[in-house]
């Protein structure tokens, strides 16, 4: 976090994040541009990850900033660029370290530590002066004086080794024995002219208040010059009085020009070298969000341009003089963060949100290279759906993006039963395969060998993923074809009555091209109606023969079928035909009455056992009743018992009046529609 990005700030938002690993993104910046030649350019920013922990953003452009090529670094947040006749260097809010390319081949190599001793360091900006002089400025903390000073530091062996520039303000104490006063101070920017000798910085000396540090106060702004391309010391110089707002940023149009701006319209320029410095002022225009600048760049001494937040742009062919700037507030509004003059009338603005705009006319208008966060697209040139693995297949495609340009583009090969491909076996844990890149990613291509065939039973899902330097995806999926042996499931099992607590049987055979399947899973589905079935969890394991078998006791009507859900090189099977399996129920032997000897004409209670247990209440038995008269037994009555809870299963229980004297007999039947029907023995009796 800068000064810039917000005029009330912690001491504690300055230090460094701690990093977490994290997988979601927000707060997606552009931060600066810079370009070597009208062609040749490169760009800095990040984005979040929760947990607290950045991803930064290298990209480079070879068209004059019409299209990028990314690079993601993790745990960093770069902020300032500077593009060099030979490569480029960046900073890192977060890092001790400045980080340079020699290139464009995406690849960045970090320095030395700038400042081996400071636990917290913020780099801000970055120049190359004259000798080959690499400046960045910005603040550390100063354990042995105190305080958090602004930093100036500076290497001329390429980043090996650093010599520290500029510290302060740093004020003595009262006498010798006293300590520094504390001080907070940042240096925000540098700027060099053409020559490299002369060159300014700028930044704010601030304090925080508030009990804990939450409110930042701008004491006064800093203003810095050297003149010998930083070889010696940077003189301050004498800075307009602040207006409460830090000031962000500098452009050196000349030995004698120089422009400066900040927060709340702050805008000073110098058109002696340095000697005096005037504070002017962005003018308020009717429909122009209030100018907070947050970076500047000339032309020349007259044509001076600043970008800031709300997406204003203000410019200037005037050096600034009262009400002379012109505003354009492009569409959407996002913080605009960087700009460059790549030539007189070509400019390029960034800012939040992926947001890349240009002007080929000094200003009078400007054209989207990205006007918000866009995702990357990517597709497929071959192979097409159904592809064969059995001898290997090539991956290759195309991938574009318009913004801040492709950062990686991967392929994850992902087999049936969640086994991933990494280039030699397969492994649980997700992976992907960097692609080889041609032009840039524009067109990629990865090979796959029969290898993955061989393991895979013959079916993979290619996936592949198009990254940009702001971490937005793009995927797209091809589905090979099925090479593995089809199979099937025979039984000869039918459906059947069980005894009470009786065993069932589902067998049958598992085949592939006509023989038996050996070694193989088969599964035991079971259904409460024969249409909706579920994996039981319990399998069989075919033998040579592809033989299976299942042994079930089920306590009500069940179906049950057999399922093969395939495995490597073997496709899964149409299940069995579900057969059903309906028990009978126990009773007891026979029925029992409530009193040993009967008398006609008395009610009784009649009594049996019913296991499984019955829901207490329900009319689960019937007692039926019999006469012998005349020589035969004839049915006389049909009587409901009911069920109640007695131990682990039920009793029921029949109320009966019997009318007449003679003998008489009687029996329990059970049916229900998930049990079979199931009879008592009969109870005999003689009634008085």
């Amino acid at each position: 976090m800068r000064l810039k990005h917000l005029a009330v700030a912690t001491i504690a938002a300055l230090l460094l994040i701690p990093a977490v690993s994290a997988s979601a993104l927000s707060n997606k910046r552009i931060e600066a541009v810079s370009f070597t030649s009208p062609t040749m350019g490169y760009l800095t920013g990040g984005y979040s990850l929760s947990g607290g922990t950045h991803a930064g953003l290298l990209s480079f452009s070879q068209d004059g900033g019409l299209t990028w090529k990314a690079s993601a670094l993790p745990n960093a947040w770069f902020q300032g660029i500077h593009a060099t006749s030979t490569g480029a260097w960046a900073v890192s809010d977060f890092s001790n370290r400045a980080y340079s390319t020699v290139d464009v081949s995406g690849i960045w190599g970090s320095s030395n530590t700038v400042l081996p001793a400071s636990s917290s360091v913020m780099w801000n900006d970055v120049d190359e002066l004259s000798g080959g002089r690499v400046v960045v400025v910005g603040r550390a903390d100063d354990i042995p004086k105190g305080g958090y000073p602004g930093r100036i530091a500076s290497s001329v062996d390429d980043g090996d080794s650093w010599t520290t520039q500029y510290e302060g303000p740093l004020y003595p104490g009262a006498t010798e024995d006293d300590p520094y006063g504390s001080t907070s101070a940042i240096i925000e920017s540098v700027d060099t002219t053409a020559s490299g000798a002369l060159a300014w910085a700028v930044g704010s000396e601030y304090t925080s208040t508030g009990g804990d540090g939450s409110t930042t106060t701008i004491d006064r702004w800093l203003i810095l010059k050297t003149t010998d391309g930083g070889a010696t010391n940077w003189t301050a110089q004498t800075a307009p009085a602040d207006i409460g707002f830090p000031l962000t940023c500098v452009a050196a149009a000349s030995p004698t020009t120089a422009f400066a701006a900040g927060g709340n319209r702050a805008f000073v320029r110098t058109t002696n070298g340095g000697t005096t410095w005037s504070q002017i002022a962005f003018q308020r225009a009717t429909g122009v969000p209030t100018m907070y600048a947050n970076a500047i760049a000339a032309v020349d001494d007259k044509t001076v341009v600043a970008v800031g937040d709300a997406g204003v742009i203000a410019k200037s062919t005037t050096a600034g003089n009262a009400s002379s700037w012109a505003y354009t507030v492009l569409p959407g509004g996002a913080p605009l963060r960087g700009i460059d003059i790549l030539t007189p009338t070509t400019w390029i603005v960034v800012g939040d949100d992926e947001t890349i705009y240009r002007t080929t006319n000094a200003g009078a208008s400007w054209t989207a290279v990205c006007a918000g966060l866009t995702a990357p697209t990517v597709s497929l040139a071959s192979p097409d759906a159904g592809f064969a693995l059995d001898s290997g297949v090539t991956i290759a495609g195309v991938a574009a993006d318009v913004g801040v340009g492709l950062s990686s583009v991967d392929v994850k090969v992902v087999r049936p039963d969640g086994y991933y491909w990494t280039g030699s076996a397969w492994t649980s844990s997700e992976t992907w395969l960097p692609v080889e890149s041609i032009n840039n990613l524009a067109n990629w291509s990865l090979g796959l060998s029969s290898d993955v065939e061989a393991d895979s039973g013959g079916v993979v899902t290619v996936t592949v993923r198009a990254t940009d330097g702001l971490g937005l995806t793009k995927t797209v999926s091809v589905v090979s074809g099925d090479s593995r042996q089809s199979t099937t499931l025979s039984s000869s099992s039918r459906s059947a009555y069980l005894a009470f607590r009786g065993t069932g049987t589902l067998s049958g055979y598992l085949n592939a091209d006509g023989g038996g399947l050996q070694n193989q899973k088969v599964v035991l589905e079971s259904s409460s109606n024969g249409v909706t079935f579920k994996d039981t969890g319990v399998t069989s394991l075919t033998s040579s023969s592809g033989y299976f078998s299942f042994s079930v006791k089920p306590n009500i009507k069940t179906y049950y079928r057999a399922s093969f859900p395939g495995a490597l090189g073997f496709k899964a099977a149409t299940p069995t035909t579900a057969i059903n399996f309906v028990p009978r129920v126990y009773l007891s032997s026979r029925p029992w009455a409530s009193r040993s000897t009967i008398y006609h004409g008395r009610y009784y209670y009649w009594y049996s056992s019913l296991n499984p247990r019955h829901t207490a209440g329900s009319r689960a038995v019937k007692m039926y009743y019999q006469r012998y008269y005349k020589g035969k037994w004839r049915a006389y009555k049909t009587v409901y018992a009911y069920a109640y809870n007695y131990s682990y299963y039920s009793r029921v229980h029949a109320k009966y009046k019997i009318p007449y004297k003679g003998r008489w007999r009687v029996r329990a039947f059970h049916d229900d529609a998930g049990h079979a029907a199931t009879y008592s023995g009969w109870q005999y009796m003689t009634v008085r």
